[in-house]
Order: C-alpha cells, then structure tokens, then sequence
C-alpha cells in the first residue's frame, strides 16, 4: 500500500512527448510480432499476401498527433533467402529489388498511401528503427513516398555497431535517357553511386532478360514459317484455334494460352569496366545460363459465365433441381399448372428445323465403336456416351440453352422415334442388340439395350412367319416347316448338331442329337441334348422386382411351389426339355449334362465314355435340394409346346411403358449422369491431355464424379423424398461442375501446349503445364540447349531488326530479332577486404570467388557487399533500386 502512494503521481518522462508516445506503440507492436513468432503469427489470421509464393503480413493502427499510418510486418514462413542470382519469381517488389526477407511497411491511412513531404518520410524511418532497435530487432523499414505511379521508397536497416544500410528506389515513367536504355549507362550510374574515383572495384553482375511472343501469330493462327513477308490478310488463317479438337463439334472456346515468356538469366558475371558491360547487350541469348518458358494464360473475371461444357452443365443441374415439381415430362411442354407457367415461361425451346437435325444425328448417324475412351467411367451408372441415350444426353446439352422445357421436349420427339422403331420393325442405332444389359449403366439405357433385343428378336420372328406362308402357298412340306419353325424359336446348344426328325419319335421329343457317348443310368440308350428356350433378358429393375417377390414368398407354406417355380424357371424349363428328349432320365442323367462339376465318378475316368458310375456331389445329394425339388415336379414338355420365357413383344410394350411414365427427376438424374461421363469423356479424347499431371487431374475428377454421382444412379427415387434428396445432391452437383471446369480448363491447357508445341517432349510440356497451375511461374522449366533451339524457332521465328525498329525497345539483346520485353539487371558492389583474387571479366564470367560473410541479416549487403543496385524495366519504364552500407 505503502509503494503505491508512492508511485501515485508518476510521471514517466521517457514518453512525454507526442514523437516518444508514438515510439513506443510502434515498439510495442514490433515486439508483440517478435515475442509471438511466425508460427503463432499464421495461427492467428495472418494473410497470405495476394499471387506470393511465400508471404504473409499482419498490421496495426498507430497514430501520432492528428495522423494515422498502417503498420504492417511482412515475412516468409521459410527463412530462406532470396538471392537474386537465383531470380526467384513470387516475390514482391521490395524483396526482389532490395534483396531483403521479412521486411516492416510503413504508410499513412489515406487514398495514396503515400509521403509527398520528405521531412515526414525521414521522421517516419526514425521512429520505427529506434522501435526495432529498442527490440533487438533488424528488420528493414520501408516508406513509400513521392507520387504513387513512381513506386518510389525509402528505406533504411540497421546493422551491429553504428552500421546501416539505406535503401532508395525510384521509377522513370516516360522519356528514359538513352544511356540508360543501355548496359553500359547503367554501369557508369551505378559507379557514380558508389564515388570511387580510384581503384575501382570489380562489380558483380546478373541479368534476367523476358521475351514475350507475337500475340499476332497465335490470334491469326500464324506459327514459325507460316506467316508472309508483308502479313497480308489474304494469308490469315480464319480457322479457330481448336476446330480439330473434339469438343468442337459442340462448342468453341477461347485459346486459354495467349503466348509465351521466355526468360534467359545470366548468372555471376564480374564487370571492370564499362566496355565489358557493353558486350553483355551483343552476347547472344544463346549463351545465357538459364532458359526458362512458361505460358500467358488468358485470365477471365470472376463474373463470367463459364464457357465450354461446363457453364451447359451447371445448366442441366438447374433443370434437375426443377424437375420434381410435376410428375410427367409432358406438364413442361403443355404447361397447364400456374405455378409452372411463371417458372418456365422465360425457358425457350429451339425451331423445329434444329430438332429435326438433331434426331437425325442422333437416330441416323451411328459411331464407329462403343465404350467408353476412359475405363475409369464404369465407376458411374451412366450411358456409354456414344450409345443412343449417351449422344441424347450430349444433345440435350446443348439443345436450346439447357432449361427444363427444352429438355422435355427433346424426350417427347426422341421418344416417338424410337416408337416408330418398334413399330416398324427397325433396330434401334447406336445399341447392340445381340447384348444383355449392362447393369454398370443407368437404367434409362438397360432399357434401351432391352428394347433393342426385343426389336431384333420380334423382327426375326416375322420374318419366320413369312417364310413359313411363303412355303404353305407353294406346297412346302409340313414336316420341314414344322423344323424350320423350330430352328427359329429354338436355340442350338451345338452348332455341329444335325436336328433332324430321326432322333425324335412317339416318345422322344424335342432332342438335338446324342450328348457324345454318354449313355442313362437307367439303359444303354444314348444321352440326348435337349432344344432349350432361349433365356430371358432382365434389366437390373426386373431382377430386383423378381427378387422381392421370392422374399414375398419365402415365409408363405403356399407359395413356396411357387416360390421355386419362380426362381427356377429356366432350371424348370430346361429340365423339361431334357425329360422329353430322353425319357426314362434321372436326376443324375441331367447333372452329368447340365453340371458335370456336381457329378463324382466312383473310378476317376470319364463319364462321357460310359455307363454312368458315381455320384452327386454333396450339394446336389442334400435332402430338400431345390433341383431335386424341380425336377420331381417338372413334366416332361419339350422347349417348342412350353410356355414361352421371355415374350419379347410384352418386354418390348413394358420398356416403351416405362420410358413413357418415366418420372421427370428419374429421367433427368440418368441424364445428369451421362452427360458429365460423356462430357468427361470427349476431354479425354483430346490430344495433349495425356501428360501426366493432366492424367493424374482425370483420376482425381473420376474418383470425385464417382461419389457425387453415385445417389442419382439408385434404381428409385420415391417422389415423396424427391424434394428432400434433389436438394441436398444440389450442392454436391454444384461442387462437381466446380472441379469439372478446372479438368476443362486443363485439358484446353494442354491442348493448346500440344499444338503450339507439337516438337516438344511429353516431359517439357508437363513441366510447362505444371508451372500453370502455382500462385507463380517459380517452377518454370529449364530448357536443354536441344529445346532452346525448338522454341527459338517455333515460337521466335528470326526477323531482321529493321522490320521492328522503329517500335523496338532497342536495348539490345536480341533473339532472332526479337527484342526483350523487360530487362532486369542486378550490379554489386563488395568491399575490399572481402574481394580477392583477379582476372577474367566479361560475358565469360570469372573464375574468381566472393568471399561472404555468415552473417544473419535478410539483406546483401551484410553479406560483404557494400553496394546494390537492382535496374529493371524498358526503355519506356525503368525503376531504379539503390542499397548502400555505411559505417558512419
């Protein structure tokens, strides 16, 4: 109690004064990032700073007088530093220029952000260096100040003891000296930066020079060797880039790669005089140490409808999420219900001319094969996209704009004809029909395939029972017709049988002929193939429907005949068929034929050759067997009196039934399905998209369509639920279209990578295409001196330099007589004692060494360089930036 009466009424004169109170906020922020460090800094919201690799920056408010300035640390969460032999991209400016790591910005809070009083600018560096001082720290401040289009600082870092290092930088925007468009200007700057009027040092030199291709050349289609002298508009190419892509027989997309920088560095060059300078600007771009290629991407604003399959696809997801407000397609055509009008009366539906030439191609212009191009779609219960339902849902697409009405009226006209294809007897194009359903695919399309074999088979048995009139009007035999009948209907289990009326008779009916020498266990009479049914074609619903009913009929003592009629009616009818054509069989007769595997011969040998001798396998011999069960109840009927398995004209109604009353979420959830698999698969038909990171992109889209697909391809989906379900798969549909635009716009990468670099190796082209796919282009490939020489000629084809003179750069350094569009330079200045050794100068480069120093600071000079001064820019634009060290 006593201590604080007597600090009661302290008054702490080490803050005062406004600048000492303005000193320790700043010191107080310094210290608060210090203490918690960069991993704490990340943790608690420090933001990445936009398009860098590697930098993220906290700030603060602090206030001196009436004014407000923004205080804000920058740093790297790696510690590395950036040394600018390395010419390291993602990096901003003032790392770049001044050579620093973690650096501290400070600037006022107003519109421009920056100093115009040189007073303030010089209190400003004061204060926070006596900040950073205070906290031990050497971290570089930096000040922006002058005009904001001259990107000027100033700058300061303290060192140990009473050294410093001040920083300035500066920008000429317009009118730059002639001396100093050139190398040799820059150097005498550079010198008289440093004051030496005797024993002048040697400098250290890099430079970075940026070439940027014609953007004419690809706008016009026009490569190395294809354009004229005088470019003349009768030679342009008028072609869109990707006419001979496969997504151009849907749509056109912008070329996503709109040139190429390439970038040639020379590093840890040794300069001693300024004619030796000079002679950097004649080298030959050839001779650089570094090239390095990477592509300008055509950029679009965040608002912009994406182009290509994927805005059509976000479309379709729209027409999905709507379809559950009525219950047939037709209430989107005829529209009757108020509530639907308003929704749909904006939707447009295409002429009929349009519809007209889109049933042909679909109905009329078969593909060469079937399948998909990428085997990875089978994990998707979709339609192949080149099968009948495949190329519907491609044309649904683009089809109008993709709106529901639209949609509903392409199913009603594709509908009607493949209505007119069962009527008429007509194989359905773009289905196999000698194949049963496949069950990896949506239903909507085992329908299809469904329908395709009953037409065939309804075909076939019209014309059977033509031919069979055609032989009663001439006087066929009856006999030869009944066989003809019977070859027809029936199917052959050896093609090499002869079925001929010898092998039947009064008690034998139905045989195709001997079974090899294989003999009844009852008699020596010979084994006889029965003629079979053909067996029934299901698709995956029919066979869950069949399913339910034996569960039905598993706990009722009624139905449990029917029950194994029901699951065994082609046993049931096989085995019929096999009692007509050898009575007196026994169940033994028909395993030995039937499933030879379940037959245990007593002696080993073949039981072909003999009499039957053995057993039933365990399986077959347990009591209650259901074979043994069908076959006591089975009579025996040959296949051509039983009744039929499959009526393939009912099938055939049904199917045309079904797609009819398909419900519109049901139908537009096949569709949603096919369309992204067979929109996936037209990209990965394109040339190029085989690189390896575009592969890798595949797989990893596959994979994710895969699980977002996977609900929409259940067999039902109960209209009471439609509502609840649609809406949650909304979002994920949506995320899906997200991650299918980037595989969109990869592959259009890629594609254009591979046409305007069609000599290029698999493995320089996805290096180009991985440094797509950073914040920044740090990992730009290095060129072989073999690919130097292919891009030089295909992207930089020579010209005389009296063409482009008049508007060249004129820096120098040309390549092939195209100048650099940028022009960086970097010249160091060491101290003496920390430069030994002599010789060599020139573009030779030295063989001298540097010694530097251990030292910890984030900038070059402590590093035994006295002097930096880093040049960059055009003959139009050039920014200056100057470090020097002094040791007042």
């Amino acid at each position: 109690m006593e201590d604080a009466e007597e600090l009661d009424g302290f008054k702490d004169f080490t803050v005062s004064s406004s600048w000492e109170r303005f000193i320790a906020a700043v010191e107080s922020a310094c210290l608060e990032w210090q203490n918690a460090g960069k991993n704490a800094l990340l943790d608690a919201g420090a933001k990445r700073v936009e398009d860098l690799l590697d930098l993220y920056s906290v700030h603060t408010e602090v206030s001196q007088g009436q004014k407000n300035y923004r205080l804000e640390f920058f740093f790297g969460e790696r510690s590395s530093r950036h040394g600018a032999e390395d010419w390291q991209e993602g990096l901003h400016h003032l790392q770049l220029w001044f050579g620093v790591h973690d650096f501290v910005l400070i600037a006022p809070v107003s519109l421009s952000g920056v100093l115009l009083d040189a007073p303030e600018a010089t209190m400003l560096l004061s204060t926070v260096s006596i900040a950073l001082s205070n906290c031990g720290s050497s971290w570089p401040v930096f000040v922006p100040v002058h005009d904001p289009t001259r990107k000027a600082y100033m700058g300061i870092e303290s060192l140990e003891g009473l050294s410093s290092i001040k920083f300035e930088a500066d920008r000429i925007g317009r009118q730059v000296p002639i001396k100093l468009m050139h190398l040799e200007g820059l150097y005498d700057l550079f010198m008289s930066k440093l004051g030496a009027a005797e024993d002048v040092p040697r400098l250290g030199f890099t430079m970075r020079l940026t070439y940027a291709t014609s953007h004419y050349l690809f706008e016009h289609g026009l490569l190395a060797g294809e354009q004229g002298d005088g470019q003349d508009s009768e030679m342009v190419d008028t072609s869109l880039w990707d006419d001979n892509f496969q997504w151009a027989e849907w749509h056109s997309v912008e070329d996503p790669i709109k040139g190429f920088e390439l970038i040639a560095v020379w590093r840890s060059r040794y300069v001693s005089n300024s004619f030796e300078m000079a002679e950097f600007e004649n080298a030959s771009t050839f001779d650089a140490d570094r090239w390095m290629l990477r592509p300008l991407l055509t950029r679009h604003e965040n608002g912009d409808e994406a182009s290509g399959f994927t805005g059509r696809l976000r479309r379709l997801v729209q027409a999905f999420v709507f379809s559950k407000e009525t219950e047939f397609m037709e209430d989107f055509v005829n529209v009757t219900k108020p509530e639907l009008e308003k929704n749909i009366q904006s939707c447009k539906v295409p002429p009929t001319t349009v519809l007209d030439r889109i049933l042909k191609d679909i109905f009329f212009q078969a593909p060469k094969a079937f399948g998909y191009a990428n085997e990875s779609a089978r994990m998707i219960k979709a339609a192949p996209p080149d099968s009948l339902f495949g190329r519907f849902c491609l044309h649904v697409l683009w089809f109008g704009d993709c709106n529901i009405r639209a949609i509903a009226q392409l199913w009603i006209e594709f509908l009607r004809e493949v209505n007119w294809c069962w009527e008429e007897r007509q194989l359905l194009p773009r289905t196999l029909a000698d194949e049963t359903p496949d069950f990896s695919t949506c239903l909507s399309q085992q329908k299809l395939q469904m329908l395709a074999t009953c037409i065939k088979l309804r075909k076939a048995s019209d014309g059977a029972k033509g031919e069979t009139s055609a032989r009663k009007e001439t006087g066929s035999n009856d006999a030869e017709l009944s066989s003809s009948s019977k070859k027809t209907k029936l199917s052959s289990v050896d093609d090499n049988l002869n079925i001929d009326l010898f092998f039947n008779n009064e008690h034998r009916k139905g045989s195709a002929g001997p079974f090899g020498n294989l003999v009844l266990s009852s008699s020596n009479k010979p084994l006889h193939v029965p003629m079979t049914q053909t067996p029934p074609i299901m698709t995956e619903d029919m066979l869950e429907e069949r399913e339910h009913a034996l569960v039905a009929l598993e706990n009722s003592p009624s139905g449990k005949a029917a029950r194994i009629r029901l699951q065994s009616d082609i046993l049931a009818s096989d085995m019929a068929a096999f009692k007509a054509a050898n009575p007196g069989a026994v169940l033994e007769d028909f395993v030995r034929w039937h499933s030879p595997r379940d037959w245990i011969d007593d002696d080993g040998s073949d039981s072909k050759t003999k009499k039957a001798k053995g057993k039933l396998s365990r399986r077959m011999g347990e009591p209650g067997n259901v074979w043994a069960q069908i076959w006591e109840t089975a009579e025996p009927t040959p296949a051509s009196e039983q009744r039929p398995i499959f009526d393939f004209t009912r099938e055939g109604e049904k199917v045309l039934h079904y797609l009819e009353t398909l419900k519109p979420h049901q139908l537009l959830a096949h569709i949603v399905s096919t369309a992204f698999v067979a929109a996936t698969d037209v990209l990965w038909r394109t040339p190029g998209c085989k690189l390896q990171p575009v592969v890798e992109r595949f797989d990893e889209f596959y994979a994710i369509m895969a699980a977002a697909l996977a609900p929409l391809g259940s067999l039902s989906i109960p209209d009471k639920d439609a509502q609840h379900h649609i809406s949650e798969w909304e979002r994920d549909l949506k995320q899906l279209c997200a991650a299918f635009e980037k595989l969109e716009d990869a592959v259009a990468e890629a594609a254009s990578l591979r046409q305007k670099l069609p000599e290029a190796s698999e493995s320089l082209l996805s290096s180009i295409f991985r440094c797509t796919e950073g914040v920044a282009s740090s990992s730009a490939p290095l060129l072989s001196y073999r690919d130097r020489e292919m891009v030089a000629e295909k992207l930089f084809s020579s010209q005389s330099v009296s063409e482009t003179w008049e508007e060249s750069l004129r820096m120098g350094n040309f390549l092939n007589g195209h100048e650099p569009l940028y022009r960086d330079v970097l010249l160091t200045c060491y101290e003496k004692e920390a430069v030994y050794g002599g010789g060599g100068g020139g573009g030779g480069g030295s063989k001298n060494k540097t010694k530097r120093s251990s030292s910890s600071s984030s900038s070059a000079p402590k590093r035994g360089c006295s002097h930096r001064m880093f040049a960059c820019g055009t003959a139009d634009d050039l920014q200056i930036a100057l470090s020097s060290t002094s040791h007042d």
